[in-house]
Parts: C-alpha cells; sequence; structure tokens
C-alpha cells in the first residue's frame, strides 16, 4: 500500500512529495542535451492549401531545390516567409535557408489508410510502392542564444534527403 492510496497494494510504491518542500530547480534542469547532426534546408513558403495544409507549414527543400519534407513554424506566422506579401526590402530580410536538427528517427506506410502526417497528401513528396514504408528524420528548426538552442519549429525530412546532404555533428543544448 501507499500513503496516497490505501486501496491499491504496490508492487514498488514510488515516493511522492508531500507538496509541502519546495524542489531545488536549477538552470540546468530546464535543459535537454543530446548529441545528433544538423544540416542546412531551404524554406519554400509556397503551401497548397487544397491538401489540407496547416496555416504555420512551410516546405523543405534540399539545397539543390528538390522536395525534402514540411516544417511547422511555432512563434512566426508563415505569411512573413512569402515573399509576395512583402515588400521587396522585407523579403531581402528573410532568410532562404535554415538549420535544422535530427531528434529522432520515424516512418510510416505508403497506401495505409489516412496518415497524419501533414506531408501525406502533397504531390511532389515521392512515393514509394504501397505497403513500403516511407522513412524520415523528425527535425527541430533552432536558433541559438549563448550556445543554448530554441526552437523555430518541428517537422519531417525523408530519410533519404537528410542523408544526402552535408551533415555535421553538434552537442545540442536545447532550451
Amino acid at each position: 500500500m501507499h500513503d496516497s492510496n490505501s486501496v491499491t497494494r504496490f508492487k514498488y510504491p514510488i515516493p511522492l512529495c508531500d507538496g509541502l518542500e519546495t524542489p531545488l530547480l536549477s538552470h540546468r534542469d530546464t535543459l535537454l542535451c543530446c548529441r545528433t547532426h544538423q544540416a542546412a534546408f531551404q524554406l519554400d513558403g509556397r503551401v497548397d492549401f487544397a491538401v489540407g495544409a496547416h496555416h504555420n507549414n512551410v516546405i523543405l527543400r534540399s539545397i539543390s531545390g528538390a522536395w525534402a519534407g514540411i516544417l511547422t513554424l511555432h512563434h512566426n506566422p508563415r505569411k512573413h516567409l512569402i515573399s509576395w506579401d512583402l515588400s521587396k526590402d522585407e523579403a531581402a530580410q528573410i532568410p532562404s535557408a535554415c538549420q535544422l536538427v535530427a531528434i529522432s528517427t520515424g516512418y510510416a506506410i505508403e497506401g495505409e489508410g489516412a496518415c497524419d502526417m501533414d506531408e501525406w497528401d502533397y504531390t511532389e513528396r515521392p512515393r514509394a510502392s504501397k505497403g513500403s514504408k516511407y522513412e524520415f528524420y523528425n527535425m527541430l528548426w533552432v536558433e541559438w542564444k549563448d550556445g543554448i538552442a530554441y526552437r523555430k519549429g518541428c517537422g519531417r525530412v525523408m530519410k533519404k534527403a537528410w542523408e544526402e546532404e552535408e551533415r555535421e555533428w553538434i552537442d545540442l543544448v536545447l532550451g
């Protein structure tokens, strides 16, 4: 039995805080650290909303311009990446490339019903045969402040596109 639940028997009860103590947190307790790869990709603000795209999505392209994946922006409205909404001076200040860091890998099966992935219905996304794997890397677009990376967006890049780009190992400290 546990103090918080006298009815259930636990094989290994977990000690709980009594709520009277204030936990001691350091600055490092709010950071996540790992070693990963980073690579540069191009941002393309042209999104076909006919496929039900989210308004903060942008297409990711390889440095050579090939379709690579999709990115969902968190803090910057997507419209600021579209040059036809801006003056020439404003458009010139928009970054056309972004540094992405890999955080995990994943896959989905081609041709399997409704997939809850924003890029799934884009006609430009390269397809494989039905039943094969669509493999990808989950990414973060980060900006750096005092050696700490802060997330600007997250998305996916096709495995093949990621592995064809020049990557470098980095020590990521995510705030």
